[in-house]
């Protein structure tokens, strides 16, 4: 429905911001009932931080990704077109996710 809205309104989005208080907002259950397609964005960055061996190394486990082989058609919903992640805060605190590739500029 946003997507529809903004593409109606010209000023179509490429991407999605997944933050704290989305996954904070309750238990999973709670989570899950308040936003509904969006979990698989969700849970993605909890489960790559849930996983990561410490530092900044990355986790381990995600629930999708940009490769076809990883993604679960029961999971995948809207992240089949948000697919690209850049963590702005954290392995899954704050996570962008982008319908295109992410390219970022070197300082």
């Amino acid at each position: 429905q946003m997507e529809a809205k903004a593409a109606a309104n010209g000023t179509p989005f490429t991407g999605i911001l997944i933050s704290p208080s989305s996954h904070d907002s309750g238990t999973p259950g709670t989570v899950r009932s308040l936003y509904g397609e969006f979990n698989s964005l969700i849970y993605n960055g909890l489960a790559l931080s849930s996983t990561s061996p410490g530092g900044n190394r990355g986790g381990t486990v995600a629930l999708f990704g940009p490769d076809p082989q990883l993604n679960d058609p029961k999971l995948v919903g809207i992240a089949s077109r948000y697919k690209y992640r850049l963590p702005i805060y954290g392995l899954g605190d704050t996570i962008y996710y982008s319908s295109v590739p992410i390219v970022q500029k070197q300082r």
